[in-house]
């Protein structure tokens, strides 16, 4: 790869609006902690 082509893929995010950036950061979290809930950890610690 050279270092337009891992530019694009790592930090091309960067380039877009902030509040897209913050959209789909939080499309993330809610995913991750969606799975995460379903976790042996997550029902144990959970009141």
């Amino acid at each position: 790869m050279d270092n337009l082509q891992l530019w694009e893929k790592y930090c091309s995010f960067y380039r877009k609006e902030f509040e897209q950036q913050i959209e789909y950061n939080d499309y993330l979290l809610k995913k991750h902690l969606s799975h995460w809930l379903n976790t042996f950890t997550a029902k144990k610690n959970l009141w």
